[in-house]
């Protein structure tokens, strides 16, 4: 329904806290509570398998 990247937040650290490449699954930005803890990207593309995943980052 055009919502790619949505993550759930406000809930104890667990997967649904993590954005995902839609490429290759793995978590491109890693939350823990209200923090960013881990971002992998790089231009705005995955950092794994180079998918475009943000139009500006």
């Amino acid at each position: 329904m055009g919502l790619k990247y949505a993550f759930l937040g406000n809930v104890p650290p667990g997967d649904y806290d993590y954005t995902y490449c839609p490429s290759c699954g793995k978590p491109v930005i890693k939350r823990e509570y209200f923090w960013v803890s881990e971002i992998n990207l790089k231009g705005g593309r995955c950092a794994y398998c180079g998918e475009r995943v943000l139009d500006h980052y």
